[in-house]
């Protein structure tokens, strides 16, 4: 096997493995998590959800929901991935494949619908004005080399925070929800087929999984210092 596929799919198992054990309400943090903090929601938890009371309808609730829908599409993702590899030692199993795929796609299409909600009642929900006076204050160049993120992806979320644009930022996350979708839709197809998909339809879909948790991850980032102080 080449040097550059070992260390794709390493990279995959790794993921893989800690998208299964750990579970989707802690890993949720890490997608947008902390943007219902510069809503005037109501919901009374600074927008960062604190139980488990009745806090679904709220912006924070619909942040948690999306982002716990998409990250159990992409641990399917990740395993349909490892089969792939395996298939180079083994008969590749069309039926578990399809059924990891078609799993992965109701989750999406549940992201998809959760973020539909969310972005409605964003648009008609005011800023909290302090909070987004921090956010086009915030010192966005020195967060990102002090913690050595990936500074297009991070830069894409400065374009939006750095105009105290949350709404913009969530329909960004949901436009590249809807290109994992798509993608996700033509690797199904072509299982149909009963053959192995493209392999660069594959790391298109990967890359484009990975980015959008970096996207999302990097906005909690930058929401949680704002709303605990750990800048």
């Amino acid at each position: 096997m080449i040097p550059i596929k070992k260390n794709l799919i390493l990279t995959i198992i790794v993921g893989a493995m800690i998208l299964i054990v750990t579970p989707a309400s802690v890993l949720s943090r890490y997608v947008q998590n902390g943007a219902g903090g510069g809503y005037d929601d109501g919901d009374g938890t600074n927008g960062v959800l604190s139980s488990y009371r009745s806090m679904s309808s709220t912006i924070e609730g619909y942040v948690v929901k999306g982002a716990g829908y998409y990250l159990d599409a992409y641990s399917d993702i990740l395993v349909f991935l490892n089969r792939m590899e395996l298939s180079d030692i083994q008969r590749m199993d069309y039926n578990e494949s399809r059924q990891l795929l078609d799993r992965a796609l109701d989750n999406m299409t549940n992201a998809l619908q959760t973020y539909e909600r969310l972005i409605k009642k964003a648009e008609v929900t005011p800023y909290k004005e302090a909070f987004i006076s921090k956010l086009m204050d915030f010192d966005y160049n020195g967060f990102m080399q002090v913690r050595g993120l990936n500074s297009v992806i991070f830069g894409k979320v400065e374009d939006h925070l750095k105009r105290g644009d949350i709404t913009g930022l969530l329909r960004q996350t949901y436009t590249e929800f809807t290109v994992i979708f798509w993608l996700l839709r033509s690797v199904r197809d072509e299982l149909n087929l009963e053959k192995l998909p493209e392999m660069s339809k594959v790391w298109r879909l990967n890359e484009r999984c990975s980015q959008a948790l970096l996207f999302g991850q990097y906005g909690s980032m930058v929401f949680y210092a704002l709303l605990y102080n750990t800048l």
